[in-house]
């Protein structure tokens, strides 16, 4: 049942692919900020609801905003490719990404329509840049979202995290907003959509035949940056995850930054796709 229902799911995906397409090139640009975060938000809840992911938010109220406010920095646990689409029907952002991911068939076009910032992972300086252009679009109101672990885990744990490019939120004064991704099937918590060990295509499959697939955007409590360094706010998020995924805290009882993983110069706390795991997916 769970084949033939992932077949039906993958051929309605294939059938939104040239829609949504036509709306992140054609119409999203044409779009008042309010109307463009509404069309986004739309667009990432019908995109999970072909896919049979059911999304839902809890925790604390967010909001856009307001003019003259910096925008939110949103740091997240990292799962599996749709997890920018669960945090996006919450609070429109833009995400920092691998400049290899631009040119993926299909999702490299959507991402470039949606104000995704990339990039090179291979290239240290462009570390800076990434941080300048973060500060600038937090300043002009804009919201950004990174995945600090780096890369995708199975969802049953919580990786180091990584606080490079928390110095953005340092530098601009932004408020850091934790939030943590809980992967459920059936009403219990699972492994199976992870973007882990696998191809993107098979990880689509995954979720598309996971029986009662659903994502929870658990929003914690804010963290106000002024007066505090990114090792600090690296800390702090790292505990309020791991306490919200009631899972173990990676960096608890740390305090260098060089076993933060927080070194200057590492390109860490960017979408990177698959990490080799023990487990693999855990099927």
């Amino acid at each position: 049942m769970n084949y033939l229902m992932g077949i039906f799911r993958f051929f309605a995906i294939l059938l939104m692919i040239p829609v949504i397409l036509v709306v992140t090139g054609l119409r999203l640009p044409r779009l008042s900020e309010d109307a463009y975060r509404a069309e986004v938000a739309l667009w990432c809840r019908r995109l999970l609801a072909a896919m049979g992911v059911a999304v839902s938010h809890s925790g604390r109220p967010v909001r856009h905003a307001a003019p003259g406010e910096e925008g939110i920095l949103l740091l997240s646990n990292h799962v599996s490719f749709i997890d920018i689409f669960a945090i996006d029907t919450l609070l429109c952002s833009r995400f920092v990404a691998k400049a290899e991911i631009g040119n993926w068939p299909v999702f490299g076009s959507i991402a470039k329509s949606v104000r995704t910032i990339f990039i090179d992972r291979a290239n240290r300086r462009s570390i800076i840049a990434i941080a300048e252009k973060m500060e600038s679009v937090l300043k002009g109101g804009e919201n950004v979202i990174f995945f600090p672990e780096g890369t995708t885990g199975p969802g049953d744990r919580l990786l180091p995290l990584h606080a490079n490019l928390i110095e953005a939120a340092v530098a601009t004064g932004a408020t850091v907003q934790p939030v943590v991704l809980k992967y459920t099937s059936r009403g219990e918590r699972t492994t199976r959509l992870a973007y882990t060990d696998i191809s993107i295509f098979r990880c689509l499959w995954n979720v598309v035949t996971t029986p009662r697939a659903a994502i929870e955007v658990e929003v914690l409590s804010p963290i106000e940056s002024r007066g505090r360094n990114r090792h600090e706010i690296c800390r702090e998020v790292s505990a309020m995850m791991a306490g919200a995924l009631g899972v173990e805290d990676p960096l608890a009882g740390t305090a260098a930054p060089r076993r933060l993983g927080c070194q200057p110069g590492i390109p860490a706390g960017v979408s990177s796709g698959p990490v080799r795991t023990k487990e693999g997916s855990a099927r």
